[in-house]
């Protein structure tokens, strides 16, 4: 920021006086998945631009959003392996992003990026449409013109490459205790 303005690399943050809605809730977990994506975004940002290891911002954003909000495992899963499969992350980008060397992407469309791509790849039972829709929501939010646009189709493309249609995992359900037991056949 600067004289107290967002620039095309710091995301404006909602003041107190703006209405943010609340988060859906991850029951399982306890936490907003969304907002540990978000989290997840001013980690990659603040470590990006700091120089320092991703731990520091992990321990600091955890630490301010302990009161439950966040799905904070989360959060640290989704941030600590981002960080740590960056170079690979990014050979997925530069593949992806026609026309655009690594070096002109926004190091906050960067950071969406590299979180999309590492949820497509680390965890194979999310729909692709959430990580997608999730890119997307954090560049409307966070990144500057054109970056919605911009990351919705180089996640797009992503997508198909990581995850070829038909491809996609579909959970399957465990059998009940009651369901029956299948018996010998008999001809």
């Amino acid at each position: 920021m600067t004289n107290g303005q967002p620039t095309p690399e710091t995301p404006a943050m909602p003041t107190s006086t703006e209405v943010v809605s609340p988060p859906r809730q991850n029951r399982s977990l306890g936490g907003s998945r969304h907002k540990a994506r978000e989290l997840t975004l001013q980690a990659l940002y603040q470590s990006e631009i700091s120089g320092d290891g991703i731990h520091r911002a992990v321990d600091q954003l955890c630490e301010e959003n302990a009161s439950g909000q966040a799905d904070l495992l989360y959060f640290k899963t989704i941030a600590s392996g981002t960080w740590q499969r960056r170079a690979e992350l990014d050979e997925w980008i530069a593949k992806a992003a026609i026309n655009w060397s690594l070096q002109r992407i926004s190091t906050i469309d960067l950071s969406i990026l590299r979180q999309g791509v590492y949820e497509l790849l680390a965890e194979p039972d999310l729909p692709i449409r959430v990580v997608i829709n999730e890119a997307i929501e954090l560049s409307k939010r966070y990144g500057g013109d054109g970056s919605r646009t911009f990351v919705n189709g180089v996640m797009d493309r992503l997508a198909s490459q990581i995850r070829p249609v038909g491809v996609e995992l579909v959970p399957q359900p465990l059998p009940c205790a009651t369901d029956p037991v299948p018996s010998a056949i008999t001809i």
